[in-house]
């Protein structure tokens, strides 16, 4: 069999690349959501002195999440590992039709596991931040950083979510023919970029508010940042006049009328005119 590197086998080298990375970002991104969310959690429980865990922040919440999140990374793992080997085979020329049918099928049932999970772990960070935001509000704690993941996240995800869905369902329903394959996935690169920079910008932003608190015995009850204490006024640098010397009264006021008293020895009324001696 002939070795030789065919046109795209440098393609297929930075598409496997990329899947590789694919993976760490399918799991990565709702991974830290779904921490913040139980975080947060805690310290709203745990500020608030309370005995009874909110269901967001239970143990069996905690095993569901992050075994999506692993699932999630497992299979986008061996998808990439499936799509790598058939292409060094077909670059080598050592791949039958066969063989070739076996990989196509197998490559679309980890796609169909991948999404099926994609789709119940997006679902699930929705669901953990709005339950986040109503359990602190029965709690009366006020977070600032649930409510970004509620303002700037949120909106992302659930963009996310959709094109979790919408793109493998358009493609298994139309023909080949009925559709141009190239500009389906530019479409869905272009809004997954874009998904993905929301999200992460979303969750950065949360690291740029000021006075939040990550640990508990911090914060005053009820919050979850340090509020800001009123500054003292400073004294100002130039001071009027009449600051300085009693005598001369504050502006609005009169002065105070002064007692002329006579000095006890007076100075002589008459002046001595002075002799000039003659000469004689």
């Amino acid at each position: 069999m002939s070795t030789e590197r065919g046109p795209y086998t440098t393609l297929h080298n930075l598409a496997s690349v990329v899947n590789f990375l694919l993976p760490i970002d399918w799991a990565f991104r709702p991974g830290v959501c779904l921490w913040l969310v139980h975080l947060r959690g805690n310290l709203s429980r745990i500020t608030q002195s309370k005995t009874t865990k909110p269901w967001i922040s239970q143990f069996w919440k905690r095993i569901v999440d992050w075994s999506l999140v692993v699932i999630v990374f497992l299979v986008g793992i061996s998808q990439m590992a499936v799509l790598a080997n058939k292409w060094v085979l077909l670059d080598r020329h050592q791949l039958t039709p066969t063989e070739y049918r076996t990989y196509l099928n197998v490559d679309r049932g980890l796609k169909f596991t991948s999404v099926a999970f994609g789709v119940l772990l997006e679902m699930n960070v929705i669901v953990s931040f709005i339950g986040l935001k109503v359990s602190q509000k029965r709690m009366n704690f006020v977070d600032p950083i649930a409510t970004r993941l509620l303002v700037a996240v949120l909106p992302f995800v659930l963009l996310d979510l959709l094109e979790y869905l919408v793109f493998p369902i358009y493609a298994e329903t139309h023909k080949v023919n009925d559709y141009d394959p190239n500009s389906l996935t530019l479409a869905d690169t272009i809004i997954s970029g874009v998904v993905r920079v929301g999200i992460i910008w979303g969750l950065l932003s949360t690291m740029t508010i000021p006075n939040v608190v990550w640990g508990p015995g911090v914060a005053a009850a009820g919050l979850g940042y340090m509020p800001q204490r009123p500054q003292p006024p400073q004294q100002a640098f130039y001071q009027p006049m009449w600051q300085h010397s009693p005598s001369i009264p504050p502006p609005g006021q009169r002065p105070h009328s002064v007692q002329y008293q006579s000095p006890q020895n007076p100075p002589p009324t008459t002046h001595q005119l002075s002799t000039i001696p003659h000469n004689p």
